[in-house]
């Protein structure tokens, strides 16, 4: 083994210790690739810093400087992964569209710490089974369109110990019961969070009883599966659970009335709860929230919404006569205020005028970790 892949072996051994990182971009430096230790150190940095450290835009214009200008020499051809996402100076997601574009992926696994993977449509078993990195992985999401033979087979796999490092799973599986099935085949698991699109009460039951889901905190549910059946074993789940994950769905009036009508989902998480333009206030006090996407911002929501455990704020731009710019603004800047700290990741998405201005004065502002601008006007003076 030649001394690069024994330092890129450490890293995937070790791939939340940064300083493992800072050691490999040193011997960059001494081996000729100084503009790799760069982006390396450039994205530790930014990782570790509030998204009010002055030193921020710089860092991430440089950094997305170096990777526009190298990213395909660090990573060769790409034409068979759809999507990348480095983090800390190393690619640490990918998504393919089949699992016949997983071979591609190989050499990434070799000089990477991939730990998340998404195959869009898994068509055959085999292809993510056979995968040699598969024990890595601690998220996997796919959505099996194999004929119902193999549906048996996904369940074997999960089961394994080769998946026994997954915390996340998001399975869309058009298989009855598959979640009561896994924990039943599967003793021991590290997982804490699952996405189970059209669970059914067995899984339910499974996820408060068995042994083999007994750190899950989180369930993620597809849209329209919110009914008294599900949420009823729900009623009785241990303290452990602190999110009920409504996918990506509007949360209608009479959903937000029947969640509220269990005590115990009250204090639960309710996780992308992407609201009508005019949510119900009345009882929305009651439910702690970790992601909220709203379309308009509505002044009356953000005033009544618990935050302490808010991770996630996303605005997209609609706006209404009744409310003015000032009113939003002011209902944010009083938002960021009742943070616990910087915790915030705010993305704003579609503003036809630059909300930076705006976004700098407002009181908060430190308590903003990431700030996402999407499709937004930008001027200079923005800037």
């Amino acid at each position: 083994m030649d001394e690069k892949q024994a330092f890129l072996n450490a890293i995937i051994d070790e791939p939340d210790d940064d300083a493992l990182r800072l050691i490999y971009a040193d011997w960059l430096d001494d081996h000729d690739e100084p503009e790799r230790a760069e982006f390396i150190r450039a994205q530790c940095d930014l990782a570790s810093i509030s998204i009010a450290d002055p030193r921020r835009m710089a860092l991430e214009d440089r950094a997305d400087d170096l990777r526009a200008a190298h990213e395909r020499d660090w990573l060769g051809d790409m034409d068979e992964i759809s999507l990348w996402e480095w983090n800390r100076g190393f690619v640490e997601q990918i998504q393919v569209d089949t699992e016949a574009n997983l071979p591609a992926a190989c050499s990434l696994f070799k000089e990477h710490p991939i730990r998340e993977l998404e195959v869009e449509i898994l068509e055959e078993v085999s292809g993510l089974s056979e995968l040699p990195f598969l024990n890595r992985l601690t998220r996997l999401i796919f959505e099996l369109s194999a004929p119902e033979s193999e549906e048996d087979e996904v369940i074997q796999l999960l089961a394994s110990p080769r998946c026994e490092h997954l915390t996340h799973l998001d399975a869309y599986l058009d298989y009855p019961d598959w979640l009561h099935e896994l924990a039943h085949r599967r003793p021991t698991s590290a997982l804490v969070s699952v996405v189970n699109h059209q669970p059914t009460p067995a899984d339910v039951q499974s996820l408060m009883t068995a042994n083999a889901l007994q750190n899950v905190t989180e369930l993620s549910v597809g849209v329209g599966s919110i009914d008294e059946q599900l949420l009823k074993p729900i009623e009785s789940c241990p303290e452990r659970w602190t999110g009920l994950d409504y996918g990506y769905s509007w949360l209608t009036p009479e959903e937000l009335q029947m969640v509220q009508k269990y005590e115990r989902l009250k204090s639960l998480k309710l996780l992308w709860p992407v609201g009508q333009p005019f949510l119900p206030i009345e009882g929305l006090e009651r439910l702690a929230f970790t992601y909220i996407q709203r379309h308009g911002m509505q002044p009356s929501c953000l005033q009544t919404l618990r935050c302490e455990s808010l991770e996630k704020l996303s605005f997209v731009w609609e706006p209404r006569s009744e409310m003015s710019w000032e009113e939003e603004w002011f209902a944010l800047g009083e938002l960021l205020e009742r943070l616990p700290g910087p915790c915030l990741e705010l993305t704003l998405e579609q503003f036809q005028s630059d909300p930076l201005p705006m976004l700098t004065r407002l009181p908060g502002l430190e308590n903003v970790r990431q700030l996402n601008l999407d499709r937004c006007a930008l001027t200079d003076d923005g800037l």
